[in-house]
């Protein structure tokens, strides 16, 4: 009995030391306060979840320790001690009272373990469910970016929409791993729980099908998207081919090349827009690198502009001056075909310049005037109109030569076959000069007298044409008047008549007078003054450009004022450059390909929307646009 009493003793210490270890574990388990479903989810996914471990740890810790008082429950010494007689009755009650704590402590240590795993598995599985949620957004807010099909005007972005999906894909595979591993931890939980074991990491492995799903369901988007980066990407490199030109070109200060080539980028860029909207990111991109290169070299040629059109204008009067009309009209058509190709690679309209007008007008009434008096080599008529001329020149020097050897009648016939035969040209070209004069000569040899009569009578009616009226009876008069000059030049009057002429008509310019010049400086310096105060204030540069443009007015040779022009158009054109965004470029396009398909009202709605931004009522083609849609409306 003493032995039995010494284990007793002993077993009730060690028991002490189990139930404060499962009460002390329980208590923990009790005590502990879990995270939101989201936090957990988070915690998992970031890896820094702890609390499944924890319950794994006190589930087993707990197994372990209800084995432990299982074991207690039946240890050798209380068999031994039920086996004493009757009279041992306290012993056995007291072993009694031992074991059923055992069996309590045994009892609630497994409870506890069970819990522990459970709520272990079920955080895991309402984190899935969480993951699974929060991925379903994702996926919602993924497919927001996908533009709505309905509208043929949606922007596409499949390059961010690529990126958007390979950031998501990430996300998903990162939630599958970090969900899968903390199933897997559930495995070290004790052999007791397997098939609640099993049954919840089926239930995981259900939200880790369905996070699965939602990846794969963007696998045929994300394939899209790539081929339409493709395309895009594609008409991008074939741009880059002449804008790369360009850029090279504009590094070497080949500012003319650089223009031509971005003038062939742009219009690459418009013809495969189609392609390019395929990506919106890609279009804007290759939009603004195009608009900046055109910005750079827009500000380093307008200088050379300046210069290359003066050359053409000093060109023109100088041929001018010299007669050579088709020489000077030459000039002119470089001069404007310089200012419209500039003002269409900067898509604005440009101001009329006053000093190229006039230079013009005076070159094309030169040039009306002269029409006809001379043969066209390219003419199809001229081989034989030019052999009519050459046989009346024949017949004229027969026909005089006759006459001076007193054979008037062979001569007479032989002027009258040359005159018939030059009326033959004089039918199809009744203002050429050679036929005219040659016709008067003949006249003038065949009967002096009645020539001079003719003549006299002839300049007197010339003598009564205002000539200022410029109009086609104006012109002809003219025209006879070089005749009769180029006859008799030292008819008395008949200089001075031809002098006045051309003066009203605007082929010569009128003298400048002392009164004039000192006008045109004073004016010019006027010009000059302004320019200076002016900076770039329109306004005042307005005034500035008024003024130059009145003293070449007086006397078109003032090189103040044709300085002050020259530097004007350097002030207002660096800047003067119109660039719609890439979007409103898109919209032009669109408003075009609308009005080309005959949909005039879907192609007004287009322009209207243009319309909304000041600065895109600028751009020429724009204005332009607004016109033909206009007509086509009203």
């Amino acid at each position: 009995s003493v032995s039995a009493l010494e284990l007793l003793l002993e077993s009730c210490s060690s028991m002490t030391d189990l139930a404060d270890k499962i009460t002390s574990r329980i208590k923990r388990l009790d005590d502990f306060i879990d995270k939101s479903v989201a936090d957990i989810a988070q915690d998992i996914r970031d890896k820094e979840d702890t609390a499944t471990s924890f319950y794994i740890d006190i589930s087993n810790t707990l197994a372990a320790l209800s084995q432990d008082a299982e074991k207690k429950e039946s240890a050798t010494w209380i068999t031994t001690v039920r086996g004493l007689p009757q009279s041992a009755e306290r012993w056995t009650d007291a072993v009694d009272a031992y074991t059923n704590l055992c069996a309590s402590l045994s009892k609630a240590a497994l409870q506890k373990s069970s819990e522990a795993i459970i709520a272990a598995g079920s955080r895991l599985i309402d984190a899935g469910k969480q993951m699974y949620v929060e991925g379903t957004e994702k996926y919602h807010a993924l497919m927001n970016l996908i533009p709505d099909a309905s509208r043929p005007d949606a922007r596409q972005y499949p390059g961010k929409l690529l990126s958007s999906i390979n950031t998501f894909s990430q996300y998903i595979s990162l939630d599958v791993s970090t969900l899968q591993a903390n199933s897997d931890m559930l495995s070290s939980g004790g052999i007791q729980y397997r098939s609640n074991i099993q049954y919840m990491q089926r239930k995981i492995g259900e939200s880790i099908a369905d996070i699965k799903a939602l990846a794969s369901q963007t696998e045929s988007l994300a394939e899209q998207a790539r081929t339409q980066r493709r395309e895009a990407l594609q008409a991008q490199n074939q741009i880059y081919i002449y804008y790369n030109r360009a850029e090279q070109a504009f590094r070497q200060g080949n500012y003319t090349s650089a223009r031509s080539n971005l003038d062939r980028a742009g219009t690459l860029y418009d013809n495969t827009l189609a392609s390019l909207k395929r990506d919106a990111g890609i279009e804007e991109e290759t939009y603004e690198r195009i608009t900046s290169l055109k910005q750079k070299i827009a500000e380093k040629q307008k200088p050379l502009l300046v210069q290359e059109i003066r050359v053409y204008k000093n060109r023109a009067k100088t041929a001018y001056y010299a007669g050579n009309f088709e020489e000077a009209s030459v000039q002119i058509s470089e001069a404007e075909s310089t200012r419209e190709n500039w003002g269409k690679f900067m898509d604005v309209e440009l101001e009329a310049d006053q000093e190229l007008d006039r230079l013009k007008n005076l070159i094309n009434t030169a040039l009306a005037l002269k029409s006809g008096k001379e043969l066209d080599k390219n003419d199809p008529l001229y081989p034989e109109m030019s052999q009519i001329l050459s046989i009346s020149n024949q017949l004229y020097t027969q026909g005089r030569n006759l006459m001076a050897e007193g054979k008037k009648s062979e001569g007479k016939a032989a002027l009258t076959q040359a005159k018939n035969k030059l009326n033959e040209l004089r039918i199809v070209y009744p203002r050429n000069q050679k036929a005219n004069l040659l016709s008067m000569r003949i006249d003038q040899v065949m009967d002096l007298n009645q020539f001079n009569a003719t003549f006299k009578t002839r300049l007197d009616e010339l003598r009564m044409v205002n000539y200022a009226n410029n109009d086609s009876v104006a012109r002809e008069a003219y025209s006879d008047l070089q005749d009769l000059h180029e006859i008799s030049p030292d008819y008395p009057g008949l200089s001075d008549l031809l002098y006045k002429a051309e003066l009203s008509l605007g082929i010569r310019a009128k003298p400048i007078d002392n009164s004039s010049k000192i006008e045109a400086q004073n004016t010019a310096l006027q010009a000059q003054a302004k320019l200076k105060e002016a900076g770039r204030d329109s306004v005042q540069l307005a005034e500035a450009k008024r003024l130059a443009n009145q003293a070449l007015a007086l006397n078109p040779d003032n090189d103040i004022a044709i300085s002050v022009l020259d530097e004007i158009a350097l002030r207002t054109g660096s800047d003067a450059a119109v660039v719609l965004s890439a979007s409103d470029e898109a919209l032009y396009q669109q408003a075009v390909t609308q009005l080309q398909s005959g949909n005039v009202i879907a192609a007004n709605a287009s322009l209207q929307s243009l319309l909304k931004k000041a600065s895109n009522r600028r751009s020429a083609k724009v204005q332009k646009l607004q016109t033909r849609i206009e007509g086509m409306l009203n």
